[in-house]
């Protein structure tokens, strides 16, 4: 599992390569297609063109970001979550994501107690 800070609603190109980056990891890639792997290793890829590929790069991250889902060996579904108020994508499972939801406002509370 791993967070990203990002603004979803307008991610840059290198939050994308990011996420990428992440996603090629082998514990993860081992879940992926060849297909999502090339398409991962081309976000990542330099690139001469003059756009630098950017509609084909955020076509393909709005892709995985809604449609990967992981199930490993113990049967744990692994799949992106966007905390929108935190600015967080998250990828992992539910039990991980509530995990860290709980420990961000157990944090917000103890910054609130000391201010």
């Amino acid at each position: 599992m791993f967070f990203v800070k990002i603004n979803y609603d307008a991610p840059t190109l290198d939050d994308i390569r990011h996420v990428a980056e992440h996603m090629l990891n082998p514990k993860i890639a081992q879940y992926l297609t060849d297909t999502q792997k090339h398409e991962l290793e081309t976000i990542i890829r330099p690139t001469l063109a003059r756009d630098h590929n950017e509609p084909q790069i955020r076509a393909f991250f709005d892709d995985i970001i809604t449609n990967f889902v992981a199930v490993d060996e113990h049967n744990k579904v692994y799949r992106f979550y966007v905390d929108k108020k935190a600015g967080l994508l998250y990828f992992g499972d539910e039990a991980g994501l509530q995990e860290a939801k709980s420990l961000e406002t157990s944090y917000e509370q103890h910054q609130s107690q000391h201010l």
